[in-house]
């Protein structure tokens, strides 16, 4: 009777609360003035080939509904295996039946003012797509859709073995077999009966015929990269790189230290220097070390202890806590951890230990003293503490320092006190109470320090001397770089080439400016009316540029700045220059190559000049360069009939030569080199005819400010492999 007497009261209580949530729920409803979404019809870049590369995320463009959006993290491809669907992991499709699930979402911005329909009709390249049950929440409403069964039927096409990140064998443990996965999915194509091979790569990494990566490492290593082939039945292969990283001790192997044993000139003293690091003669647990920059000293205030940050102990009661590490710095990081149970002693006595917390590469915890009490002492002299926060950092001409007070660095004697200049700076004041203020008002060299005199009621008086920074120009009396000249080793972007970002600059004018690296720089693409960071490894056909950051900056930026226009030449061709930025203490703007087309060279046009003739590319690139030649002696070259001499031929009127460069055209026809291509720095050229369909020469692509705001405004997009 009990059990059923508890049953009930559960059904009942399951079913009132279930009447609150309708409730609430419809209380919501009633509210939600947002307006529905009940029409989504966009188009795609999506398209699912034999052959072609797996992408979950794609070009979109909406139709109708643009406050809704199609996630682009949700996207997830599905391959139909007899009456199921499985989830497909390929890099490449092959032949089968597919579709495509990714989230329709509203949110954001427009989460607030509009929410997808119960029944909202999705529309994608034409094809309607089914959808889940619709979730509306506060900010944002979502359902997951499907789109129509793709079939992609078998064709015979050249053998493809398509990489991915997925492949990467990433912080494999020593002495652990890595999880075991295969590359079976990402080859199509060519003859069929594929055989994999290990081309190279680490030792204790093993790939099966059938394409299973499996391994077990058996010591530390620092990584590298393995190399898969596969062939087919003709002999054909392709080969791809997969990234190896480090091989770690599993936290659960390393060598434990509990202990640590060690003394440190540690007690705070009145008036003593308050100090963030210590050093530490370790006599046992040599392999931890103390963080030096994590010590902290903490006062009792009441009841609470607080951080305590002024320049000398005062009467009090203080701790100090500090970071104990195992790491790279201490060389036992691979190879030791904390021990969880970690005794701490310092001085002879016990400090504390919060939670040690253990990582592949590193352990670390927080310690924390026993307390120290300080008393006052008496004090009958007086005393004027010197202190380095006291110090005055650089300055510049026109922007005053910030002002501080010196009377809390004086006790004893008789008060009250006077404090005084003795010497230093004409622009530094220091009023009768102790306030320390001024105002450069001109560039001064000054690298150096002043002296104050504090003296009491009775006479008695003693100086601190608190050493000064330089002083710099303002900004708008720095003076001006209008030009920068550097030769580069940047290679033309040819299709098929290998993209190399970190162009290399050298600067040959006598200039204190600089390219700067880092993520920014490297080549950009175009895509639709926007410029993205390329992330292929070889370029593709289409519209690039590179783009480098300039600076004036460190101590160049506090003597010179970047003048309202800037000319960068890069080996004798004028960059376009973006994005000025003037700053205290730095300048910045962005150089911009010349916009190129990725072309193979075409050497089509026959050039000469009064030394030689070559056939040439559109862009600039030139073969074939040979000197004239007379043999027939009529005072033109046998080849390129350019008029050598005034010499008249025996049985031609002498005629007037035709220097033309353009015209003069050699009679023979380009030699196997015409196909070679050049490592010459990017030109701007002229833009082929159909550049989707026929490689050519580049083009020049006027820029205007909102190609720089949609170029350095877009996202860096940092992605190793298609």
């Amino acid at each position: 009777m009990r059990k059923r007497n508890t049953l009930r009261i559960a059904i009942l209580t399951i079913l009132l609360l279930s009447a609150v949530v309708l409730l609430t729920l419809a209380v919501f409803a009633a509210n939600d003035t947002r307006t529905e979404i009940n029409k989504f019809v966009a188009t795609t870049d999506m398209t699912v080939e034999y052959g072609e590369t797996v992408r979950s995320a794609f070009n979109v463009t909406v139709e109708q509904g643009k406050e809704a959006h199609l996630a682009p993290s949700m996207g997830r491809w599905w391959k139909k295996n007899g009456d199921e669907w499985e989830n497909y992991n390929g890099t490449v499709f092959t032949d089968g039946t597919f579709k495509f699930s990714t989230q329709l979402r509203i949110d954001g911005a427009n989460g607030t003012t509009h929410k997808l329909a119960p029944e909202v009709s999705v529309t994608i390249d034409g094809n309607t797509w089914t959808h889940e049950a619709v979730g509306v929440y506060d900010t944002y409403s979502y359902t997951f859709i499907t789109s129509p069964e793709m079939v992609v039927e078998k064709k015979d096409i050249p053998l493809v073995f398509t990489d991915s990140y997925a492949f990467d064998i990433y912080r494999p443990y020593a002495n652990r077999e890595i999880e075991p996965y295969s590359l079976a999915g990402a080859v199509v194509g060519g003859s069929g009966d594929y055989v994999f091979s290990k081309t190279s790569g680490p030792e204790w990494v093993k790939v099966s015929a059938d394409g299973t990566v499996s391994g077990k490492p058996t010591e530390l290593y620092d990584g590298g990269t393995l190399v898969v082939r596969v062939t087919d039945s003709k002999g054909d292969y392709k080969e791809i790189k997969i990234d190896v990283t480090r091989v770690y001790l599993d936290p659960k192997d390393k060598a434990v230290v509990s202990k640590f044993t060690a003394t440190a000139e540690l007690t705070p003293t009145y008036g003593g220097k308050v100090s963030k690091a210590y050093d530490f003669s370790i006599t046992e647990g040599k392999e931890i070390r103390v963080a030096g920059s994590m010590g902290n000293w903490f006062k009792k205030y009441g009841d609470q202890w607080i951080r305590y940050d002024s320049a000398s102990f005062v009467e009090g009661e203080y701790y100090f806590s500090t970071q104990l590490r195992i790491d790279k710095d201490s060389k036992y990081g691979d190879t030791h951890r904390l021990g969880e149970d970690l005794k701490v002693t310092i001085n002879g006595k016990e400090w504390t230990c919060d939670q040690v917390n253990v990582y592949e590469e590193y352990s670390y915890t927080f310690i924390t003293s026993p307390s120290f009490t300080v008393e006052k002492p008496e004090i009958t002299e007086l005393i004027f503490w010197d202190d380095d926060a006291l110090d005055i950092p650089e300055s510049y001409a026109g922007t005053p320092i910030k002002s501080f007070s010196l009377a809390n660095k004086v006790e004893g004697g008789l008060a009250p006190y006077v404090f005084s200049k003795k010497f230093g700076p004409a622009w530094i004041n220091v009023s009768n109470d102790g306030t320390v203020s001024g105002t450069p008002d001109k560039k001064i060299d000054f690298n150096g320090s002043m002296t104050v005199e504090v003296c009491d009621l009775l006479g008695t008086k003693k100086q601190i001397t608190i050493d000064v920074d330089r002083t710099y120009p303002s900004s708008e009396s720095r003076e001006d770089i209008t030009q920068m000249t550097a030769t580069s080793d940047m290679k033309t972007p040819l299709l098929n080439a290998t993209v190399e970002n970190n162009v290399s600059f050298t600067l040959t004018n006598d200039v204190n400016a600089r390219f700067v690296g880092g993520d920014e720089r490297g080549w950009y693409k175009k895509v639709g009316e926007s410029w993205e960071k390329y992330s292929g490894e070889t370029f593709d056909e289409g519209y690039f540029r590179y783009v480098n950051k300039i600076a004036v900056d460190g101590a160049y930026g506090k003597l010179y700045k970047f003048g309202d226009s800037v000319t960068v030449t890069v080996d004798g061709v004028e960059w376009t220059v973006e994005g000025l930025t003037i700053e205290n203490g730095e300048s910045y703007a962005f150089a911009l190559s010349p916009i190129v087309y990725a072309h193979d060279h075409e050497y089509s046009i026959a050039k000469n000049d009064t030394l030689e003739h070559w056939f040439e590319c559109r862009c600039g690139d030139k073969i074939d360069s040979t000197p004239h030649s007379d043999n027939s002696k009529d005072g033109k070259c046998d080849v390129c009939d350019y008029q050598m001499s005034t010499n008249e031929p025996d049985t031609e009127p002498n005629e007037k030569p035709d220097n033309n460069e353009a015209e003069q055209k050699p009679t023979e026809k380009p030699t196997e080199k015409a196909t070679e291509k050049s490592t010459n720095a990017p030109k701007a050229t002229e833009k082929p005819t159909e550049p989707a369909k026929k490689k050519g020469c580049g083009s020049v692509i006027g820029v205007s400010s909102v190609v720089l705001v949609s170029l350095l405004g877009t996202a860096l997009i940092v992605k190793k492999k298609d």
